[in-house]
């Protein structure tokens, strides 16, 4: 009866510190998002990274990193609004801020179980305001 107790809270402290690991990469993205650090966001994802959004799929970390490079060009912050973790998902709604305006975004992470880095990124934007405030940067 004892082993089984114990088993039980060894197995509480694993996935504890898992979740921890999580949520610190989680919120290490984000850390890095707002400040537009490439070098810290690769940190967080794994590299076969795919992202799935309004603007297609990306099925490599490099290539994503790509199109960060040319969206920090234009960004001002990132205003987070909620985050949350569950297993091995986090997600996080936030404003991308940019000149014309926020670009309201949700984003379900799911971590790699192994390391924790990021493995697939799912987003949801407004496309018409990325667009609008695009069009009006060609102007």
């Amino acid at each position: 009866m004892n082993e089984d107790i114990r088993v039980s809270e060894i197995q509480a402290s694993l996935i504890l510190a898992q979740d921890r690991k999580y949520t610190r990469i989680a919120d290490d993205y984000i850390a890095a998002l707002n400040t537009r650090n490439l070098q810290a966001i690769t940190k967080n994802l794994h590299p076969d990274l795919q992202v799935v959004g309004p603007a297609g799929e990306v099925h490599n970390r490099d290539s994503f990193l790509e199109t960060y490079r040319k969206v920090f060009q234009h960004l001002e912050k990132v205003d987070v609004t909620v985050q949350s973790r569950l297993n091995n998902q986090s997600t996080s709604i936030f404003n991308m801020v940019f000149p014309a305006g926020p670009v309201k975004t949700t984003m379900v992470m799911t971590h790699d179980e192994e390391e924790g880095l990021i493995k697939k990124i799912e987003m949801i934007y407004d496309t018409s305001m990325l667009r609008n405030y695009l069009n009006l940067r060609k102007q």
